[in-house]
């Protein structure tokens, strides 16, 4: 996001972003993609702008050709620490649920699918972004996991967990089957956790608005009901 005489606001770079929420640098570029972040670049035009020839003797700008110079760039501190704050997810609080219950899934950046793809009329999309439909988002959450074939069969809810944020939750159906890949992934039926019931409120209650600790390279978090920490 480019601004030329934007209002003032403190930007700080993605390594203090990185430090400050206690995640790896690559997570904060993830939340960029994500749309959870912007990063905005101030610019003032180069040395030697000159009236534009458009017709408007009161326009002007660089010359063509001329790049601006760049003056500042960073994320918004205020938008930083609005999401720093967040809590993280309470351990005493997944006592609740059955420690194999809930399916955590790091997510990637935003990707539709395209028919030549195996699965194409399985699903719209997979990865995560803010701006992204529900009925999409939790067609993401749902599937391909690679899940243990112990617990495949015992997962309730599936948490969507981007840069360390919980993202969607949805709720699996499990009056429907479970699609399985070839090479073991599953597939959950799913539909998006509401109030209508119990596991949904509580689902609702334990993550919306929380964070989950992450470990970068980690596709598959599972909660430690016994431990601080999750993944």
């Amino acid at each position: 996001m480019s601004e030329t005489n934007p209002p003032r606001r403190l930007l700080v770079s993605g390594r203090a972003v990185a430090r400050y929420w206690g995640v790896h640098h690559a997570l904060v570029a993830q939340a960029e993609r994500a749309g959870l972040i912007h990063k905005f670049v101030v610019t003032h035009d180069a040395p030697g702008a000159e009236p534009r020839d458009d017709g408007d003797p009161s326009a002007s700008g660089p010359r063509e050709g001329a790049e601006p110079e760049v003056v500042e760039q960073g994320y918004d501190a205020s938008r930083i620490l609005d999401l720093g704050r967040r809590p993280f997810v309470d351990p005493d609080d997944l006592v609740a649920f059955d420690p194999e219950s809930i399916l955590l899934v790091q997510q990637t950046n935003k990707r539709r699918h395209v028919p030549s793809e195996p699965d194409w009329h399985i699903r719209a999309a997979y990865g995560w972004h803010v701006d992204m439909p529900v009925r999409d988002a939790v067609d993401s959450a749902r599937g391909w996991w690679a899940v243990d074939p112990r617990r495949r069969y015992g997962v309730q809810a599936i948490v969507s967990v981007v840069s360390s944020f919980a993202g969607t939750l949805a709720i699996v159906d499990r009056e429907k089957r479970i699609e399985l890949h070839p090479d073991g992934r599953v597939m959950y039926p799913a539909t998006a956790a509401d109030d209508t019931t119990a596991l949904g409120r509580h689902l609702i209650r334990v993550f919306q608005g929380r964070r989950v600790p992450v470990r970068q390279g980690v596709s598959r978090l599972v909660p430690q009901i016994e431990s601080p920490t999750i993944g």
